[in-house]
């Protein structure tokens, strides 16, 4: 039931399949595949699935997603948070109390290693911004720190960033 094929379906459930991993381990990670997916933003994300396995009979599949960025864990759409989520406005205001069906148990633990931050040529205590994170570089007594800040255009006031 682990294999390319089996990838590919699955991701073809969630949205277009741009790759599939390869499965060099045979350690715990032997039990995940990964598979490139192009999410639709507009479509709330899947968290699962039935696949029908060797045995002809159904098993629930959990998607687990890396690298996800901001989502909603109401209606599981990309893009925004609960604080901006118009469907949760209006249950909430009808309702005493909301279930939320998605949360960041969506978000796999990631076990590749990441790269270091690249290092701006005019000041090389700064990193360069990638997405929405801006890892910055600060120097005290015990050394250099890295602090990673989330910069959200909320956070944005006359042209000032956030950690300043």
């Amino acid at each position: 039931m682990m294999s390319p094929k089996v990838a590919t379906e699955v991701g073809n459930k969630m949205g277009v399949v741009e790759d599939v991993g390869r499965r060099r381990r045979t350690d715990d990670q032997s039990f995940f595949l990964r598979v490139r997916v192009a999410l639709p933003i507009a479509k709330p994300i899947r968290r699962g699935g039935f696949l029908l396995g060797s045995d002809s009979k159904r098993h629930w599949v959990t998607y687990k997603c890396e690298r996800l960025p901001l989502f909603c864990h109401y209606c599981g759409i990309l893009g925004h948070d609960i604080r901006h989520c118009p469907a949760h406005f209006t249950a909430s205001k009808a309702a005493a109390t909301v279930e939320y069906q998605y949360g960041d148990w969506l978000k796999a633990e990631n076990g590749r290693s990441k790269s270091p931050p690249r290092r701006s040529k005019e000041n090389p205590m700064r990193s360069e911004p990638v997405g929405h994170t801006d890892t910055v570089a600060i120097a005290n007594d015990e050394g250099i720190e890295e602090v990673t800040a989330l910069a959200r255009a909320s956070d944005y006031r006359a042209g000032q960033k956030p950690w300043n």
